[in-house]
């Protein structure tokens, strides 16, 4: 899943509907991005946000090696449809539907698809903090017989300044481990802001490093994550809000 692994940096754009659809806007967003994997996956994403509610498709593409026995491309496509609104001043509440649909090389798989149901609610606590609980296809959705990821987590957020948010988040699916992580943004002028995070997946950590550039209604974001193990991955992302 695109952004996957940045999920507890906790700024806003619709991409963060992937995880937690009480996300809002304060009016029109816009949202593009392309991720490279580990050198072996490509990911490309579109999203679009409108107060409560959310738009955004994704796919992600896999060049199957040609000795392989069934060369080809393999792809993941999704769509995500939300909405978010609030039942009492300081809370948020939101849910999600996800299409998805694998396309594989195989002629035995063929094209697949499914729907998830996701959901979340999140709260603001006195000034500075925010705390969010979300679950990703709770209606435990498969394709192909084979069961998706459901996901359910949970993040607290603290901005003790207008320049400096920071955030303590956990995440579980039905295969691994607890995955935990700590992130968060710097402003450092006007324009500029560092954003960084670390990961534990259970079993090794991942670093997460990169800049948001804030020119009138447009924002570049440029991240980059460090696996001990695999090749470097990056994320590139341009947004238009207004």
């Amino acid at each position: 899943m695109i952004f996957h692994g940045f999920w507890m940096i906790p700024f806003n754009n619709p991409v963060r509907v992937s995880f937690d659809p009480s996300v809002s806007y304060d009016g029109f967003s816009l949202y593009s991005a392309y991720q490279r994997s580990f050198n072996l996956i490509d990911q490309g994403f579109l999203g679009f946000g409108y107060k409560g509610f959310s738009l955004y498709a994704e796919g992600s593409f896999i060049n199957l090696p040609s000795e392989d026995e069934f060369s080809g491309t393999y792809g993941e496509f999704s769509a995500n449809f939300g909405y978010s609104f609030s039942p009492v001043e300081g809370m948020r509440l939101g849910a999600s539907l996800s299409y998805y649909q694998i396309n594989n090389p195989r002629p035995d798989v063929g094209n697949r698809s499914s729907v998830g149901l996701n959901l979340g609610v999140s709260f603001k606590l006195y000034e500075f903090w925010k705390v969010g609980i979300f679950a990703k296809n709770l209606n435990s959705p498969e394709i192909g017989g084979f069961p998706l990821q459901t996901f359910v987590g949970s993040y607290i957020s603290f901005s003790p300044r207008e320049d400096i948010t920071t955030a303590l988040g956990v995440l579980k699916d039905q295969y691994g481990p607890v995955n935990y992580g700590i992130g968060g943004e710097w402003k450092i002028a006007e324009i500029l802001k560092i954003l960084a995070s670390v990961r534990y997946d259970g079993r090794v950590p991942s670093y997460f490093a990169g800049l948001s550039l804030n020119v009138r209604y447009f924002q570049f974001i440029n991240l980059f994550q460090i696996h001990p193990d695999l090749p470097i991955s990056y994320h590139v992302g341009l947004s238009w809000a207004k």
